[in-house]
């Protein structure tokens, strides 16, 4: 009669390289599992995702643009009127979209449901205090608007600094362009944005 083999020899050592040769345990599934972390995260690596998370080139869908140390002014022509941010210098790294700093705006490439953060200084400059509100808007400040956006008193005289940070999520299409606009809803006191980034990428279909 032939002899059973014992469930301990079944599974061949298996080399980690943390801890050299492991033993597989009897009654597991998978040998790997609960035996050394390091082949338990090598294991989960290679799980392959499929559906609408999508990946090219340089990972998911993002880009971004930004301005440091700033000195110009933001002209406010009338209270209660937006105005577009215009002193972006610095386009960041993207992929499948176009940070393009000399139209102060991100065009999208890809259409679908992007993750979207701003952070921004605001200087006063000589003059009354007011109440800031800055938004972000794609297509030239159309409709509908994209849903970040942050309201704050500033004193004037040109004494004070507002910082802020804010995060939303739109639904964009291929060809949408995505700028930042701040609006003066107090009088026509101008701003001096100092610095000020925005970034997006893409979490959805």
């Amino acid at each position: 009669m032939p002899r059973k083999k014992s469930m301990l020899n079944v599974f061949k050592p298996i080399k980690s390289p943390r801890h050299g040769n492991v033993q597989g345990k009897a009654g597991y599934d998978n040998p790997r599992e609960n035996i050394d972390p390091f082949i338990k995260t090598q294991v989960i690596n290679t799980k392959q995702f499929s559906g609408n998370l999508i990946f090219t080139g340089g990972g998911l869908c993002h880009g971004g643009i930004s301005a440091q140390d700033n000195s110009t002014e933001t002209a406010i022509a009338v209270a209660g009127t937006p105005v577009q941010v215009t002193i972006f210098d610095t386009n960041a790294g993207s992929n499948n979209t176009i940070p393009d700093h000399t139209e102060d705006h991100i065009e999208i490439q890809k259409a679908g449901f992007y993750y979207i953060g701003v952070s921004a200084t605001v200087n006063s400059v000589s003059g009354a205090g007011s109440r800031f509100e800055i938004t972000v808007s794609k297509n030239n400040n159309g409709t509908p608007k994209i849903i970040p956006h942050a309201d704050r008193n500033i004193s004037g005289g040109g004494g004070q600094s507002g910082v802020i940070a804010m995060v939303g999520c739109a639904l964009l299409e291929v060809g949408d362009t995505v700028e930042v606009w701040i609006e003066n809803e107090t009088n026509t006191q101008n701003y001096i944005i100092e610095n000020i980034g925005i970034t997006l990428f893409q979490i959805g279909a």
